[in-house]
């Protein structure tokens, strides 16, 4: 019959495979069964000469007794001497210190000088006149004998003084018999020292022949006669036989298994490499299953290479719509950015434009003048808080942000904070409180002291906008090797839900368009991020309409310091700046800032020289010398402030410059100090920011 299918070939190989395997295992059947006898044989053997051996030693034993005793000159002189004690104490011994059953000490004319046994032995005088009369000649003997108590093995000699060691040149001076009975004692340590089953037969009983798992040897207990008293037969088990008959039997079944195995493997194999791929194929065709893709790439052969272009179809469709589900979540997002940002900078802006339009009225009073202008201020603040959220939120996620430490006294921080905000606080009639944890002494550390101003000044702000009565408490405490800040307050409090994402930007506990307190959502995501740049952590504890507490930690790094100076009570502001006669070059392209910083430094100069471009700027330091500040914009037409700076430094390197700047990005200040600018101010520009610049670089105060 002509075979022509794979599945065909298979069962043909199978059944030559069982075959085989069948031939092998009718072999080592055979084989094992051979074995078997050899083993069993040999078993045999070597378990008949174990036994001759221990019976051979046992005998050497009571044989070394009688010989060792009655080759000893004390021993000779005291037979025929009626001396129970010496007896007592020298032969009567013998039963205990050798596990001997039975003595007896004869003199040259057969008489019985001693005899002694142990308790269970009852028979007396049983040394026969044939015994002694043989014992004359050999002078020294082992048999068997029957008695009442069972078989004695008795082993006998002559004694002689210590001149004759061999018992064989001088007469005997008398006889020692010493005896141990066969019974069932000594038969159960012959079969602990054998490790095998023994017992007493009778000479005529049948010894069963071993069986397949049993050794057995056997040994002739005969009297001087040479007559056969009984059999001593020891059985013990043969684990190898055991072993053997073990492996023949897992051999075969190791070998039926192994056909079975072999048949399903084959089985397995071509549904692995042939079915079940051609199944996924047609599954990915239907349904484009991303799964049944991935369990395509791991089939073997080239069903490997069709699923790596099965999944890059797949996922050119996956990437295709998830890119359109991110630019549709990403126009929600940007919808609800700029929506939120358009309020929260149309509302200040709506304040300062209309207070302006307001101050232009010719019959307003000078209070009410002076009220448009603070909230005119106070809306502009508001809108410089928003942008410089936004800006320090864009360098956080962009990796502008650097940590800048130095030392700083923790509770001068803690104490400025609280003064800065008690004003405000007291204006909401809410008490404020510091707390601080450490002494002066142990209160200088080692971090970013700007960072630590910010996250206190965004909780503090927080704290007191969202509480109506009560008290906002600021502080701090050591643990371990961290300082823990808290801002506590009595406030509106937060919801359970709701305090996972008041850290993420933009979001507060309540978001929606009928919410009552302003603000960009900012303020908490800043400080999350500058806390962990710090090395630590931060979060809240809050139960709506009770207040909150806002924790964060930093580690504790202590800068050791003899003692602490106190800050003295009058401020730097205080001071009352009384420079003038300054010659002052402003290089700025922008008509209002222009106008405004020439309007604040007014009062510090004799001439003011402007310009709006960083050529015009290092032409007017060429052409006039004598110019004492320059307040160089960086971002200006034709030539940028840093390149304007590096031409003026090749011919004046006195002149102080100073950097201004709207940019704010990271790494400005550094940038303008390496271009060679004396100083750095970021946009917007207060009066006190100029008064400070001027008396650091003029050196002129009252």
């Amino acid at each position: 019959m002509k075979i022509s299918t794979i599945h065909a070939r298979i069962n043909l190989m199978l059944l030559s495979i069982g075959l085989i395997f069948l031939a092998l295992l009718v072999l080592l059947f055979f084989s094992t069964k051979h074995q078997e006898k050899l083993i069993l044989k040999e078993s045999q053997s070597q378990f008949q000469n174990e036994i001759n051996s221990l019976v051979a030693n046992k005998t050497e034993v009571i044989r070394q007794v009688a010989y060792d005793y009655t080759y000893w000159n004390e021993f000779a002189d005291h037979i025929g001497v009626v001396d129970t004690a010496w007896y007592s104490n020298n032969i009567t011994t013998i039963l205990k210190s050798f596990r001997m059953d039975y003595v007896a000490v004869y003199d040259t004319v057969f008489n019985l000088t001693h005899e002694a046994s142990i308790s269970t032995v009852k028979s007396h005088s049983i040394i026969t006149k044939e015994t002694l009369n043989l014992l004359k000649e050999k002078r020294l003997m082992t048999f068997y004998q029957d008695t009442e108590d069972g078989i004695f093995e008795i082993s006998a000699a002559s004694a002689h003084y210590e001149t004759d060691p061999t018992h064989l040149l001088t007469k005997p001076h008398g006889y020692l018999f010493v005896a141990r009975v066969w019974n069932e004692g000594f038969l159960n340590r012959l079969s602990t020292l054998s490790g095998a089953d023994v017992d007493l037969v009778k000479p005529n009983d049948v010894v069963e022949p071993p069986d397949t798992y049993m050794n057995t040897a056997s040994i002739n207990i005969s009297d001087l006669n040479n007559h056969i008293l009984a059999k001593v037969v020891f059985k013990r088990s043969s684990n190898l036989l055991k072993l053997y008959r073990q492996i023949a039997f897992f051999a075969f079944i190791t070998l039926l298994f192994s056909i079975i195995l072999t048949w399903l493997i084959l089985n397995v194999t071509i549904r692995k490499w042939l079915t079940n791929p051609i199944k996924l194929v047609t599954k990915i065709l239907k349904t484009e299953d991303i799964n049944s893709v991935s369990e395509l790439e791991k089939c073997p052969g080239e069903f490997k290479q069709i699923g790596k272009l099965f999944h890059d179809f797949v996922d050119q469709k996956t990437e295709l719509r998830v890119a359109k589900e991110k630019a549709e979540e990403s126009d929600l997002l940007k919808s609800a950015f700029l929506a939120n940002m358009s309020h929260e900078i149309r509302t200040p802006m709506n304040g300062i434009l209309g207070f302006v339009e307001l101050l232009k009225q010719p019959i307003l009073g000078g209070e009410d003048q002076l009220n448009y202008v603070n909230i005119i201020e106070e809306s502009g603040k508001r809108m410089l808080n928003i942008i410089n959220d936004i800006i320090s939120i864009s360098k956080v996620e962009a990796g502008q942000t650097e940590v800048f430490n130095s030392e700083t006294n923790i509770n001068d921080q803690i104490y400025y904070i609280y003064t800065f905000f008690k004003l405000e606080a007291k204006n909401k009639n809410i008490d404020l409180y510091y707390k601080n944890g450490l002494p002066d002494q142990e209160s200088m550390i080692i971090t970013d002291r700007e960072k630590i101003y910010a996250i206190f000044t965004n909780l503090v702000k927080n704290a007191i906008k969202f509480t109506q009565r009560g008290f906002v408490e600021l502080g701090y405490e050591k643990k371990g090797d961290f300082l823990e800040f808290y801002v506590r307050d009595t406030g509106i409090g937060i919801y359970a839900d709701q305090q996972s994402i008041i850290f993420e930007r933009f979001r507060q506990a309540n978001d929606s368009l009928s919410r009552e307190f302003e603000g960009a959502g900012l303020g908490l995501a800043i400080s999350k991020a500058y806390v962990e740049m710090l090395g630590g952590k931060i979060w809240v504890e809050s139960d709506y309409g009770k207040g909150s507490v806002f924790y964060f930690s930093i580690p504790y790094q202590r800068h050791l310091v003899d003692e602490i100076i106190p800050a003295t009570s009058d401020s730097v502001e205080s001071e009352i700046l009384n420079i003038s006669g300054l010659k002052v070059l402003v290089a700025e392209d922008d008509a209002v800032s222009n106008q405004l910083i020439s309007t604040m430094i007014s009062s510090f100069t004799r001439e003011i020289l402007k310009v709006k471009t960083g050529i015009d700027a290092v032409e007017a330091c060429r052409n006039n010398p004598d110019i004492d500040l320059v307040l160089m914009d960086i971002q200006m037409p034709q030539m940028d402030g840093y390149e304007a700076t590096r031409m003026i430094r090749e011919f004046n390197k006195e002149v102080v410059i100073i950097a201004q700047t709207a940019l704010g990005l990271k790494g400005e200040r550094k940038r303008a100090l390496e271009a060679g600018c004396t100083d750095y101010l970021a946009k917007p520009i207060t009066y006190n920011d100029f008064s400070d610049l001027i008396r650091k670089y003029f050196n002129t105060q009252i």
